[in-house]
């Protein structure tokens, strides 16, 4: 089934159920972009049809600067990550394609741990986000945080305590293991998505909702939100300090007239 055909049969929340299929390029030639959340202009890859290209990240939307419509994207995690720093040894891990360019390659089956067992999907269901960790302990560094809604990977189910926390074992889409999350802040069932509109059979859809966890290649973060509120905040302080002020002037005037009235 093409991948836009299925977004097109999905509502919001279940728009996040493709996570983890590997996709190849439908069209006669895809447009991987580095970031889709910013200004500048980003990076190109092209790739021919029928290449395999790797496994849906998420599905999220921007609006097109030059046309003002809303655009759906889909981040990629590459199967073949791309080296853009010789020198330091870094690699471009995933790239957004348009729906449109992809199409499924595989037959929808969950992934397999290595003794066959069948691997359930695992979401995070904190708007804080959750963290992978190479071990089932706190103490051990990250080695990614996942945004509220998205997919974390999967488990057999498989547990380990940390003190009070219970850790849950997670395989990637291949059935590797790939490290230990906190079971409190997951779940087995999708959560309502906030950053996924319903996308229509164009590719366009009605809702932009974007953040820095969308596109952290991108360094660039939705601050509207936040801007509205820094200016609200900003606003009260200076009112505060004008009524200080004012009210100081006014006392320092009325001594000032009372010491006149005494000489006089």
């Amino acid at each position: 089934m093409n991948f836009l055909d299925y977004l097109t049969t999905l509502t919001t929340a279940d728009t996040r159920q493709a996570q983890g299929r590997l996709v190849k390029v439908s069209a006669t030639t895809a447009y991987g972009l580095t970031f889709i959340f910013s200004d500048a202009k980003p990076s190109v890859i092209t790739y021919p049809k029928g290449a395999l290209l790797g496994r849906i990240r998420q599905t999220t939307t921007v609006v097109d600067k030059n046309t003002k419509k809303t655009v759906a994207y889909t981040a990629v995690d590459l199967d073949e990550p791309l080296l853009v720093d010789a020198v330091n040894q870094k690699y471009l891990t995933y790239l957004w394609f348009k729906p449109t360019e992809l199409e499924f390659a595989d037959n929808g089956e969950q992934p397999r741990a290595d003794n066959k067992t069948e691997l359930v999907p695992l979401y995070c269901n904190t708007t804080s986000g959750v963290k992978l960790r190479p071990e089932a302990n706190t103490l051990k560094k990250e080695l990614k945080t996942v945004s509220y809604g998205n997919i974390v990977g999967y488990t057999d189910k498989s547990t380990k305590k940390y003190l009070t926390i219970t850790f849950l074992k997670v395989f990637d889409a291949k059935g590797k293991a790939i490290g230990w999350v906190a079971s409190d802040y997951v779940s087995y069932i999708k959560p309502q998505s906030k950053a996924l509109p319903k996308v229509d059979s164009t590719g366009g859809a009605t809702t932009v909702i974007v953040s820095q966890d969308d596109d952290p290649q991108s360094g660039i973060s939705d601050s509207t939100g936040a801007g509205i509120l820094k200016v609200v905040l900003y606003g009260f302080f200076f009112l505060l300090f004008g009524l200080f002020f004012y009210s100081s002037y006014r006392a320092y005037k009325d001594k000032k007239n009372e010491r006149k009235a005494k000489l006089v």
